[in-house]
């Protein structure tokens, strides 16, 4: 039988490798095709990504429905709605689940076009990463922009590429763009570690890369849609709960915040696997394109004519040719509240029609009710939306070519996913998910990043030697304490730790303990947690109240054995998150102790582990530590990188990518030129040093490094000049910008004679300048006359 059907096979697959390389070839005559064949029904399904509740996906189920019945386009999973849960079968379960989604949609009843499988999946544990449990637990953003190399991002997306692929899951809604330009530690806004950093230049190259990795990790089989455009980093409110403003001119947004969307979207200067598929729309106002932003106004996501300006900015229009646009969560309380301020109800129709007529081809429909976990209302909302955008289409020829246009992106995207629109080519094997997630070599990756990213806020390196010779030792107790906080991510769903109480305490005994080298007794090391701690520190008077915060009260006894394990402690070490007491009352234990405790701290060395954003203590505080670091992440790899930087097992490498005013650390001065540095030329249109007058010739710096010893954001300033050395006479200068570091300035031969060349950015300069000699051009020689022929 084999044999019988062997030519068959053969001329299949040469057909299905035709069939790729036909819509590799013409995607716009085979995404017409597609569209010429589809139904009302079908086109408009396909611009909604929806949520759903359970993991119920029979065709009688709400998602069932929503695919068979209303041909919806995509889904976005979550284990808050119940799709899965983080236990030790997630990855296959998730498998096993995308494989049923995409069974409904490649059906007979279904529209014959995969989904887009949505996910959040930024990294560091819970909150932001959905799917956790069996995958390989991947940094935060600021953790990666700490170790300064694009390559590490890289590393990150192409793991979580492989991964999500591997499960069945086609869009990555990230990375994070987002600037965190100024830091508002515990107030609104606060971007924390969902942001790669400050610099809007090394925001977009770890951008940039990232989105690279996700596409080479998943083969082409997990699109990105980067958020959330035009970017979160100058919002001083909660995007969730308001719409903020930002008051910033065009020029200015094109300096900063735009500046990482506009790396990720350069399609004429940036490898095609490192442009990003798609981007999400934020619920903001800009100022720089929607003109004044009276109280009321729209936000850019809702803004026909101001996201119509962003996206025809020369920089982004190449992109937006095919570049697909997706809303956030057109249900989130900041939207609900503008379009109803009062919250008396919900105008569904009008909030998608307003999203989609705004210039975005998805419509990201989730929490679409006034009530979070109202889904009856959801499921009516979503299907009562449906219906009047296909009643919009049959009626408004307006409407109707904004839904031909978005169907144009999203099929094309569909179609770079799956050149075909079958099962086989759409479903994973089931057989291979857990060989392709959480692999030791993933872990060791992860592993070798978070060494690279851990930072010494304070002191510096070489106090640091002085302060702490050596890490813990035998017989030094050790207290730690651990601000840990317990979450639920969906309803039935047992609660969670967000860093363990016992992590710290575990892991210096793996690693250093009886079960490592056997440095370290187990008796010496106690763990407390900040709200032990704080119930320490609480007047009597208070108790009651703080009892009603959730603040655990301590026994006399319990007092007492607290208070003689730090009157023993040789080492404190905190591990600490942010500071928001009105979110987690006990944050701040680390402060209040700090402030009443600092007399009895002389003779003891105090560590802060700051598993979150590193900006949430200030100078005085800062100054009462023996040493400070920033960690950034809370996922395993962390806590263990954490350990080993604490034991001084290896220096900590990192530099902070974001300002941190208590340790007078502004990011703005550590990007600009080391002034130690000695800037070299080199003529890079020949080697001859010989120039002839009037010719141009191109001179090029070494790599310029800032003060952390990186290349220089690009567009610094460098100044090249031309003297004559005989009497160090100015003869020309030229101010060019710098471009991955290094800067180029053509010149003009225009005097003869010796010159020399300089440069400088900032306080760097040549020390040796290059010298170059300007000769007139040679004389032309004679043209010889022709021989006479000799007469006969």
């Amino acid at each position: 039988m084999r044999s019988v059907f062997r030519p068959f096979l053969i001329a299949l697959s040469l057909f299905a490798m035709l069939a790729i390389q036909t819509n590799a070839q013409r995607p716009e005559q085979h995404v017409n095709r597609l569209i010429e064949n589809m139904s009302v029904e079908e086109k408009i399904g396909q611009l909604f990504v929806v949520t759903f509740l359970g993991d119920d996906v029979s065709p009688t189920s709400d998602i069932g429905r929503l695919i068979l019945q209303y041909k919806i386009g995509g889904v976005l999973l979550s284990a808050e709605n119940g799709n899965f849960r983080n236990d030790a079968n997630a990855p296959l379960a998730v498998a096993r689940l995308t494989a049923a989604l995409q069974g409904l949609a490649l059906s007979d009843q279904g529209p014959g076009i995969p989904l887009f499988i949505a996910i959040e999946h930024d990294g560091n544990g819970y909150p932001t990463t959905e799917l956790r449990a069996g995958m390989t637990a991947v940094p935060s953003p600021l953790a990666i922009g700490a170790t300064w190399d694009p390559e590490n991002a890289r590393t990150v997306g192409e793991i979580v590429g492989r991964e999500l692929a591997a499960v069945g899951i086609n869009m990555l809604l990230g990375p994070p763009l987002d600037v965190l330009h100024t830091p508002r530690p515990g107030q609104p806004g606060d971007l924390r570690t969902a942001s790669f950093g400050g610099s809007p230049y090394w925001v977009g190259r770890m951008g940039q890369a990232y989105i690279q990795g996700v596409h080479q990790g998943s083969r082409g089989r997990v699109a990105t849609v980067a958020k959330h455009f035009p970017g979160y980093g100058s919002s001083d409110r909660d995007p969730e709960e308001e719409v903020p403003t930002v008051d910033k001119s065009q020029e200015e947004l094109r300096r900063t915040d735009l500046v990482p969307f506009i790396a990720v979207t350069d399609v004429e200067n940036t490898p095609l696997s490192g442009v990003t598929d798609g981007l999400m729309t934020s619920h903001l106002r800009y100022t720089g394109f929607q003109g004044p932003t009276p109280p009321g106004s729209l936000p850019l996501s809702f803004h026909p004519a101001g996201l119509q300006q962003a996206m025809t900015l020369p920089e982004l229009a190449p992109w937006r040719e095919t570049g697909l646009l997706m809303s956030d969560s057109l249900g989130v309380p900041a939207v609900r509240r503008q379009f109803s301020p009062k919250l008396e109800s919900f105008p569904h129709k009008e909030i998608a029609q307003k999203a989609l007529l705004a210039g975005n081809d998805l419509l990201l429909v989730s929490r679409f009710a006034l009530e979070d976990n109202d889904w009856p209302t959801q499921f009516d909302n979503i299907t009562s939306a449906i219906r009047f955008f296909r009643e919009q289409y049959e009626a408004d020829d307006t409407f109707r070519a904004r839904v031909d246009a978005a169907l144009q992106r999203i099929l094309r995207l569909k179609t770079h996913l799956y050149p075909n629109f079958d099962l086989g080519s759409v479903t994973v094997d089931l057989t291979t998910v857990s060989k392709e997630v959480g692999q030791d070599e993933a872990r060791g990756e992860v592993a070798a990043i978070m060494k690279s990213a851990i930072t010494l806020v304070a002191p510096g390196l070489n106090e640091l030697a002085d302060r702490l010779p050596s890490g813990p030792r035998s017989g030094e107790p050790i207290v730690i304490f651990t601000d840990t906080r317990q979450a639920r991510e969906c309803p039935g769903c047992e609660p969670i730790s967000l860093l363990p109480p016992t992590a710290l305490e575990e892991t210096i005994l793996r690693l250093y303990g009886p079960e490592g080298i056997g440095q370290i007794d187990p008796e010496q090391v106690r763990s407390y947690t900040f709200a032990q701690l704080k119930a320490l520190l609480i007047p009597p008077e208070d108790e009651e109240q703080a009892a009603e915060l959730g603040i655990p009260m301590l026994s006399e006894a319990e007092k007492a054995e607290l208070e003689a394990q730090i009157e023993q402690a040789m080492w404190i070490v905190f591990a600490m998150q942010d500071i928001n007491p009105d979110a987690a009352p006990a944050s701040d234990a680390l402060r209040v102790f700090l402030k009443e405790r600092a007399n009895e701290l002389a003779n003891k060395r105090v560590i802060v582990l700051a598993f979150d954003a590193p900006y949430y203590l200030d100078a005085t505080e800062i100054s009462k530590l023996t040493a400070y670091y920033a960690i950034y992440s809370k996922i395993p790899a962390a806590v263990e990188a954490a350990v080993r930087a604490l034991f001084q097992q290896f220096p900590p490498d990192g530099a902070l990518p974001v300002s941190v005013s208590g340790a007078t650390y502004d990011l703005a001065v550590r990007l600009e030129p080391d002034p130690a540095q000695e800037i070299t030329l080199i003529r890079v249109d020949s080697e001859d040093q010989v120039v002839e007058l009037g010719q141009e010739f191109t001179i090029q710096t070494s790599v310029i490094l800032d003060k952390n010893g990186h290349p220089v954001p690009d567009g610094t300033k460098v100044t090249f000049w031309l003297t004559d050395p005989t009497d160090s006479t100015y003869l020309d200068f030229q101010d060019v910008q710098t471009r991955d570091g290094v800067a180029e300035a053509t010149l003009i031969a225009n005097r003869p004679g010796p010159v020399e060349i300089r440069a400088q950015a900032g306080e760097a300069e040549t020390v040796e300048p290059l010298a170059l000699i300007i000769q007139p051009p040679a004389a032309p020689s004679p043209t010889p006359e022709p021989p006479t022929r000799p007469r006969r």
